[in-house]
């Protein structure tokens, strides 16, 4: 479990570098056409996620660092390669939890922040994907008889899908 986490995380993590970095991030935003709604849900759902990320990691890294340093032996993940595979001096083990705590202290938040990152993203392309369908669905009627200009729903698609 811990090495699918460190290596989602570190997915997670290179993913967002690259979009950030080499703007292709920015161009898929400003290449997509938002209204006004969209920009509004957006915010909120950003400031939603963003504090839902930072309260879900102070609980979780509290919740670790408690049980890293109370429970003896119990729960040391982060330390695991050292118990394990190293001989590790009774007296150095304080020292090796501690870099295990700031690296999981280090790696857990933004592997969180990488989350919300994508669900903001998600959530801009449901609410366009939403807003071309109810604007499809008006466009077929209630006959099922299409009266509008299919290529425009082809731009706006293929703009949104990409």
């Amino acid at each position: 479990m811990v090495f699918a986490t460190l290596n989602l995380t570190a997915i997670m993590y290179s993913a967002c570098y690259y979009a950030s970095h080499s703007g292709k991030l920015n161009k898929v935003l400003l290449t997509l056409p938002v209204t006004q709604d969209c920009v509004t849900g957006a915010r909120r759902i950003a400031i939603v996620v963003t504090a839902t990320m930072w309260i879900a990691a102070v609980m979780n890294l509290s919740i670790v660092v408690y049980t890293h340093f109370t429970i003896d032996g119990g729960f040391d993940f982060t330390i695991a390669p050292f118990v394990t595979y190293f001989d590790v001096p009774e007296g150095r083990v304080t020292v090796a939890k501690i870099c295990g705590c700031l690296a999981f202290i280090f790696l857990f938040p933004g592997m969180l922040i990488a989350h919300g990152m994508s669900l903001l993203i998600v959530f801009i392309f449901w609410h366009q994907f939403n807003k071309l369908k109810r604007h499809f669905r008006r466009a077929v009627g209630k006959r099922g008889y299409f009266n509008g200009d299919l290529s425009l729903f082809r731009r706006r698609h293929s703009k949104v899908k990409t």
